[in-house]
């Protein structure tokens, strides 16, 4: 039986993810937006991240990843866990993350 919410509809705008975050330029600065919990010294700001991503899908596709291939990432946290994401889809690739922990069967069982 579907439930409905008794908040008004929130318009999701017909755009890929990275046209959303980054869609004002005014709201890419340089101010930490990522904080190493270990290390407060180490940030990146959403200019960097930017950066980084656009790096990181360009590098994707002269590797020779295409639309819909898959990249995993094995990793504990990180601040740049959400660089790696954004890379990965902003080339059109699919991501999928795996934790350390898993044993090689079981990040089949849980990717697959």
């Amino acid at each position: 039986m579907p439930v409905r919410s008794p908040f008004p509809d929130v318009e999701i705008p017909s755009v890929n993810v990275l046209d959303y975050i980054f869609a004002n330029p005014d709201d890419v600065t340089d101010k930490p937006l990522w904080i190493d919990a270990d290390d407060t010294a180490k940030s990146l700001s959403l200019r960097q991240a930017l950066s980084w991503v656009k790096r990181l899908g360009a590098g994707l596709q002269r590797l020779g990843l295409q639309k819909g291939d898959v990249v995993m990432m094995c990793s504990t946290n990180h601040i740049f866990v959400p660089v790696l994401y954004l890379g990965v889809v902003g080339s059109t690739c699919a991501f999928t993350g795996a934790n350390p922990a898993y044993t090689p069967k079981g990040a089949f069982f849980y990717n697959v």
